[in-house]
């Protein structure tokens, strides 16, 4: 297996267009200096190889972490192929990629689309586990009608299957200066990344708990929690809102042996870059940056998926899984590089710095 074809063509796009484009084409491309491109390029190949073997290392401290120091907890791997989990923002991207893999592996998905073409989609995928059903996490109703056709659809299946996991993946970005920031557009963001990843898990956890022991729920966050960069506040402020109230959530429900796990990816390649609504007329590359992470330079989406199925299925799953080596190198640098420093880095790389 050779690292993805895609990086070439990154490399050619970093140079600027060699053909007829438009002048503001032209002007963005030009904005990241190449040597970035190619940082991107080296660090998305080095990836491909290391992130499987780095993951399953953490894998493996938290196994002997568990088996030292956690109360051992039912193993829900030995049960979950007969039992069901919900997945949100299941149309695209990391939520897609999620769903589909576990539905593969015999497990009853119900993926959660908001929009109608997005579930004929998923149906015309013809896999008998997986059953998508329309859930808008924003939308109280929504998510009401979401939980009775779950329920209903259980009911139908004799008790025999059990909704034992939750993996809150829908999630918004929007970039642009804070100054400018428009009430509306911050809310419409905390709306779905935050509270509504509560009020589902809120809405679902009386199925979970009729399982017992055993329940799962997973948060898939953002290394944006760990660290802001300009242009990209509110998106942060979401991401670092839900932890804490997933993290709470952990604390709460640890005696009812329901284990809450944050997902923190770095830069995947997922719709939502080119999905976000963007007022970035200071930002220094933040449009090429988008272009870049949703087609060549994230990577793919089932290295989170890896992590989601971990969470799901492990005897003793992590607390925080760090998906990528971009936010595992972000996550060291908060630890050792001052912050003043930290700041001029990130800076230097987002904002234009004469």
């Amino acid at each position: 297996m050779s690292p993805p074809a895609a990086a070439n063509d990154l490399l050619r796009v970093g140079q600027g267009p060699s053909t007829a484009a438009s002048t503001a084409q032209q002007s963005a491309h030009q904005q990241v200096p190449d040597y970035q491109i190619r940082i991107l390029i080296f660090v998305t190949r080095l990836a491909f190889w290391l992130l499987p073997i780095l993951d399953y290392i953490d894998f493996f401290k938290g196994w002997v972490e568990g088996t030292v120091f956690g109360p051992k907890s039912p193993a829900v791997r030995e049960k979950i192929a007969t039992d069901a989990v919900l997945v949100t923002g299941a149309s695209t991207g990391i939520g897609y990629d999620a769903a589909i893999a576990l539905a593969k592996r015999g497990i009853v998905v119900f993926a959660g689309v908001r929009q109608q073409k997005d579930l004929d989609r998923l149906l015309d995928l013809s896999i008998s586990t997986l059953v998508p059903i329309q859930l808008d996490v924003a939308s109280p109703q929504s998510i009401r009608t979401a939980v009775s056709v779950v329920a209903a659809t259980l009911a139908q299946r004799g008790g025999t299957t059990q909704l034992v996991g939750i993996v809150n993946n829908a999630g918004v970005l929007t970039t642009g200066a804070l100054a400018d920031a428009v009430r509306d557009t911050t809310e419409g963001v905390f709306d779905v990344n935050v509270h509504g990843a509560l009020a589902v898990t809120q809405a679902f956890l009386p199925l979970i708990r009729q399982h017992g022991r055993g329940g799962r729920i997973s948060l898939v966050s953002s290394i944006a929690a760990k660290a802001t960069v300009p242009h990209n506040g509110v998106y942060s402020a979401s991401k670092k809102a839900a932890e804490g109230l997933f993290e709470g959530l952990r604390l709460e429900l640890a005696s009812e042996g329901i284990h809450v796990s944050i997902i923190r990816p770095g830069c995947i390649a997922t719709p939502i870059w080119n999905k976000r609504n963007s007022d970035d007329r200071d930002s220094r590359g933040f449009d090429v940056l988008a272009d870049a992470m949703s087609t060549h330079g994230g990577i793919p989406a089932y290295h989170v998926t890896r992590s989601i199925k971990h969470a799901l299925t492990a005897q003793y799953p992590l607390h925080y899984y760090t998906v990528g080596l971009d936010a595992r190198m972000i996550i060291k640098l908060t630890e050792i590089v001052p912050p003043r420093l930290f700041d001029f880095l990130i800076a230097r790389s987002f904002l234009k710095i004469e």
